[in-house]
C-alpha cells in the first residue's frame, strides 16, 4: 500500500512512501490539523479469511497512526492519541471515557469528561457534536446542549447550520437547533 498525492490543478500523481507491502484492509483520512494529514491503515502480516466474524477483525489486523507534513513532506508515526475526529482546525480523541480537543489556536487542551468520546463527531461554530447521542458542547465553557434534530450537520454558514438528512438539505439557526442546558 502506498501513499500517494494527486495535485488536482495540474493532475500531477506522486508516490510518497510505501506503506506496508502484503493483507490491507484500508486507509482512512481523518483531515489536517496543524499541516499535517492525520490518517490511518491497518494491514495483517497473515492472509485473512473473508468469512470472518467481524468480531474477530482485531485478533488479525494491526492499527498504525501516521502524519503526513504538508509543508516539508515528512511522514511519521503520528504522536497524538488516536482521532476521533480531524478537521476545521480541531483534533478530537478520547481521554479518560470523555472527549479532549485540542485546537490549532490554542496550546491547551479542552477536557469534555461527560461529554461520549463515540460515534460520529463534528464541530461547527465552536461546538462539538455528537450525532449518535443528539447533544453538542460548547467548546469555550463545556456546557452541552441537546438537539432538537436528529439531521446530520454539514456546516455552519451565515448564522446558520446547514443539515443533511438523505438527500435533502436545510437551514436552521442555532435557537432552533440546539436546546437548553441539560
Amino acid at each position: 500500500m502506498w501513499f500517494c498525492s494527486i495535485d488536482f490543478s495540474s493532475g500531477t500523481f506522486r508516490r510518497i512512501e510505501i506503506l506496508h507491502e502484503g493483507w490491507c484492509s484500508g486507509t482512512w483520512i481523518f483531515g489536517v490539523f496543524e499541516n499535517k494529514v492525520i490518517f490511518s491503515y491497518a494491514y495483517s502480516e497473515e492472509k485473512v479469511p473473508f468469512t470472518m466474524d467481524t468480531s474477530e477483525i482485531g485478533k488479525y489486523f494491526t492499527n498504525i497512526y501516521k502524519a503526513y507534513d504538508t509543508e516539508s513532506g515528512g511522514l511519521a508515526e503520528l504522536t497524538l492519541p488516536e482521532p476521533l475526529y480531524v478537521g476545521s482546525g480541531y483534533y478530537v480523541y478520547e481521554k479518560d471515557g470523555g472527549a479532549a480537543v485540542l485546537s490549532e489556536n490554542s496550546t491547551e487542551e479542552t477536557l469534555l469528561p461527560d461529554f461520549p468520546a463515540e460515534g460520529n463527531l463534528f464541530i461547527a461554530d465552536g461546538k462539538l457534536f455528537s450525532y449518535f447521542r443528539q447533544i453538542c458542547a460548547d467548546l469555550s465553557n463545556g456546557k452541552t446542549y441537546p438537539l432538537k434534530s436528529s439531521d446530520n450537520i454539514v456546516t455552519y454558514s451565515d448564522g446558520n447550520y446547514i443539515l443533511k438528512d438523505l438527500d435533502k438539505y436545510s437551514k436552521i439557526n442555532e435557537r432552533d437547533f440546539i436546546g437548553g442546558e441539560l
